[in-house]
């Protein structure tokens, strides 16, 4: 009687180990602060640069996708800002036959000045 209770807990304990393990999602990051600005790219150029500067600044500040980043055709990407009122570009890459690959000889795809944010928001930007 004592060998089956022994032989019962070797096969319950890893299989309730098992259960818990995968009956719980694995943590989550926590939310970076600010109100989340998510850019959906539903035209046919892919997004380069980002700018998301505040209404008050005299310049568009620095490209939030960094180097590494880009927003595919169909593919979206979110920022995090401080609630505020913004203004927004966004650049495609340049023409191939422009030899350079940095933000500013991109061409603007997309504009809007004093975007209010107070709450996470979507931009959505087509084909003109």
């Amino acid at each position: 009687m004592q060998a089956r209770r022994i032989t019962a807990l070797r096969w319950l304990l890893p299989l309730a180990l098992l259960t818990l393990a995968l009956g719980c999602p694995p943590p989550q990051p926590p939310r970076p602060p600010g109100v989340a600005l998510e850019v959906v790219n539903n035209s046919s150029e892919e997004i380069m640069c980002l700018y998301v500067s505040p209404q008050s600044s005299d310049s568009w500040g620095g490209d939030l996708l960094g180097a590494a980043n880009t927003i595919a055709p169909g593919a979206a990407y979110t920022v995090y800002v401080p609630p505020g009122t913004y203004d927004l570009m966004v650049e495609a890459f340049p023409p191939p036959q422009s030899g350079r690959a940095d933000c500013p000889s991109g061409s603007e795809i997309g504009r809007r000045m004093g975007v209010t944010l107070s709450e996470d928001s979507q931009w959505v930007l087509y084909d003109e």
